[in-house]
């Protein structure tokens, strides 16, 4: 009598093969636990009844949906807003270290509220929107250089200045865009962090599009080639202007600090990201994409944070004001909380913003 593999040699074979598949996975899964070098859940987070808790703090979403305690709406202090990315967000710090917090410590007086809504920069006029709603009588714009992206077409519309609504000019997003949007909502909610081999695949991915100077939106990451790039930087102050213009017709201090890159702060940084494959303009490392942003931004309050590192009296070793090489991604744009505390103090310091004088 034939066998089972005579008399079904594809299926036999290819249940083998799953067969091995499944156990290389398995293998590969416990024997990653052992090798990685960094923790694969560092930028992931537990929830628990509306805290995320992350290995580097924790970060409460409140009932409104925004990465803070609940807004006190029937309060008479001033109130200031927060906006920005992932580093106004507190990533790398936790909500007890991060820019605002250590404001709202140094400034009581104020209310001071954490939006962080801005994930590709300034992409419409949401920002506004947000402050009337919560009646901001102060904004402070956290500007990462990775906002530098064209506006992300969505198909929807925003209002002008006289309240119409307009279709925004926009670039459609580039496939990878759109790949990695897919990648945060779906398998990245369940694996990272949690899966060693997809959390190190996932990084060799990223990792290797860094060095082909894609940013993490998917869009080539301008910011490091800012002469190649000055229209697109251009745009993005016209954003800006257009934002800051509003809140001036409204009487509302507008005050943005723009957040360095470690490479900017750090010779060291430099050499250590370099030898990982990342690559940049010249002239980056020295703060030109700053000072095409600065020249094309119509704004009185402008603080730039390289400025605060400059005074340091030894030049930072790689690590000591950034996140660097906690987890899994090359991250030289998240500061860490010595990192947050030196921008605090030097922008207050500064004199730039009138609502901290």
């Amino acid at each position: 009598m034939p066998s089972v593999f005579e008399r079904h040699p594809k299926a036999t074979l290819s249940l083998f093969l799953i067969f091995l598949a499944v156990i290389f996975l398995v293998f590969a899964e416990i024997a990653l636990r052992f090798i990685l070098p960094y923790d694969i859940g560092y930028y992931s987070a537990t929830r628990e009844q509306g805290v995320y808790r992350y290995p580097y703090g924790d970060i409460t979403i409140n009932l409104n949906g925004f990465p803070d305690q609940e807004f006190d709406l029937s309060g008479t202090k001033k109130r200031i807003g927060y906006f920005g990315d992932s580093v106004i967000y507190g990533v790398g710090v936790g909500e007890k270290h991060r820019f605002s917090t250590l404001l709202k410590e140094q400034f009581p007086k104020y209310d001071h509220w954490t939006f962080s809504m801005l994930g590709n920069g300034i992409q419409d006029l949401s920002m506004v929107k947000t402050a009337e709603d919560y009646g901001l009588d102060g904004v402070v714009y956290g500007f990462n250089l990775n906002d530098i992206v064209p506006v992300i077409a969505t198909g929807k519309t925003t209002k002008n200045k006289t309240g119409k609504d307009v279709q925004v000019k926009a670039e459609k997003p580039p496939l990878l865009y759109r790949i990695q949007v897919w990648i945060y909502t779906n398998p990245d909610r369940i694996l990272r962090g949690r899966s060693y081999l997809y959390t190190y695949v996932r990084t060799l991915a990223k990792n290797l599009l860094n060095r082909f100077g894609i940013g993490h939106t998917g869009f080539a990451a301008a910011e490091l080639f800012p002469e190649e790039n000055k229209e697109l930087i251009g745009d993005v102050a016209r954003r800006i202007n257009e934002v800051a213009a509003v809140f001036k017709q409204r009487g509302i201090p507008f005050c943005v600090i723009i957040i360095p890159y470690e490479m900017q702060i750090s010779k060291e940084a430099q050499e250590v990201y370099a030898d990982l494959g990342i690559r940049w303009e010249e002239g980056f490392e020295k703060g030109r994409t700053q000072e095409i942003l600065k020249e094309a931004l119509d704004l009185r309050y402008v603080y730039d944070g390289m400025k605060a590192f400059e005074s340091l009296p030894d030049d930072p070793k790689t690590g000591d004001y950034f996140v660097y090489n906690k987890g899994d991604k090359i991250d030289f744009n998240h500061p860490n909380r010595a990192g947050h505390a030196l921008l605090a103090t030097d922008f207050v310091k500064s004199r730039t913003c009138p609502l901290f004088r």
